[in-house]
């Protein structure tokens, strides 16, 4: 299951800036929610699950600009389709009733939208990841926190028929962004290596960008071997890593052992953080690691119309990517074309031929992909079908 984590961009996507590290438990009374509008409710009037005693609810936290969250909403959709009056999903959602409503233009559904713009009962239930489920029995006790694909129409017919049923729990974690790393470290080390098995449910990684750890440190939790080196090689996208291991099976994410990783290097080793990684690496697991050149499908990235895009004025290089939120200044087009390499499922190759830094901002919407390419077009932008030469990581076993 894919999740969302929010405010600092990592691999899975972002993590929630709350220092709370408390939240609503399994058996006990769920609390009240507070909505400022619920959309697709027939008498548009606002609920309290109070009202729904009876029924199952779910309450289910997403955004629109969570990739993993429209399929969820989908399932969550047909569930409730079946179950009828049985089941009440309200899917609740921090953004505004404008994007909402463009939303549900493109993507009807017969969930009842939350609108929690002001945070409040996101405050209550406090899910560090969304797509976040909790799922609150007949009696108004909550049952279960959980993924929505653990949710079924077998468990949701059992719930309803009394019987007991499991879900996979979902774990809570330190919010404290360098668990994978030492706490204690001092701002004045000047080398350091740490990895070990992961002990924490959470998935990140973590560049330092001021500072004193600035440009010599990076943080990493949970991640498999094959991540790690995608991280070190600072390949834009896991598909560019070609697995040639005897049992593949072993490094699938599901299957995988996860590892924390923490380097840092001294002031005058900066520019070899990189180097000093794939070292680790090579000298810590009996894997053969190199990049390679092959000829595949690829979207490249072309000048459509001159002039749209913002030279940038020269400011500091700031970048912040939420999903299909993009915003940058002072990028090159080879760095953009990392983000946008997130999304095309194929590498992205630069060949504008622009060679300044640009400002840059995208904000389109997952549920009509259009709005990608619309976005680009904007800025004088356009997406071809190729094949060219791309640097791919072959990994495979040493033997």
């Amino acid at each position: 299951m894919r999740r969302c984590i929010l405010i600092l961009f990592i691999s899975t996507g972002f993590l929630f800036a709350s220092e709370k590290s408390t939240q609503t438990q399994v058996g006990q009374k769920a609390p009240e929610i507070s909505l400022e509008k619920i959309l697709n409710k027939p008498d548009g009037i606002n609920v309290r699950l109070e009202d729904l005693r009876g029924k199952i609810v779910i309450l289910e936290f997403w955004a629109t600009w969570c990739a993993p969250c429209i399929p969820a909403m989908d399932h969550l959709s047909e569930l409730q389709r079946k179950f009828e009056d049985n089941l009440r999903v309200i899917a609740i959602s921090a953004e505004d009733e404008k994007r909402l409503r463009e939303y549900l233009e493109k993507k009807p559904t017969s969930l009842w939208i939350g609108i929690d713009s002001d945070h409040s009962t996101f405050d209550v239930y406090n899910p560090q990841e969304i797509p976040h489920s909790v799922i609150i029995d007949k009696n108004g006790i909550i049952a279960a926190i959980t993924y929505p694909d653990e949710i079924t129409e077998t468990k949701i017919q059992k719930m309803l028929s009394g019987e007991a049923v499991s879900f996979k729990k979902k774990e809570r974690y330190e919010t404290k962004v360098t668990t994978a790393g030492n706490d204690k470290i001092s701002e004045k080390t000047i080398f350091h290596v740490s990895l070990k098995p992961s002990e924490s449910p959470k998935t990140y990684s973590q560049f330092y960008t001021e500072g004193e750890f600035k440009g010599r440190r990076i943080t990493i939790s949970n991640f498999t071997i094959p991540m790690l080196y995608q991280v070190a090689y600072k390949l834009p996208s896991y598909g560019r890593i070609i697995q040639n291991f005897k049992n593949p099976e072993q490094y699938k994410y599901e299957n995988a052992e996860k590892y924390d990783f923490d380097i840092i290097v001294p002031q005058t080793k900066r520019e070899k953080l990189y180097e000093i990684m794939i070292s680790c690496l090579k000298t810590s697991f009996a894997i053969d690691a190199g990049l390679e050149k092959k000829k595949v499908k690829v979207k490249v990235l072309k000048v459509k119309s001159q002039g749209k895009l913002k030279v940038s004025d020269g400011s500091e290089f700031t970048y912040m990517f939420r999903g299909p939120s993009f915003e940058a200044k002072n990028i090159t087009m080879e760095r953009f074309t990392k983000y946008l390499e997130n999304f095309t499922r194929v590498p992205v190759v630069d060949e504008t031929k622009l060679n300044d830094r640009y400002d840059v901002k995208m904000e389109w919407q997952f549920e009509d992909p259009k709005t990608f390419h619309t976005e680009l077009e904007k800025m004088g932008l356009v997406l071809e079908d190729a094949e060219r030469y791309v640097e791919h990581l072959v990994l495979s076993d040493l033997d």
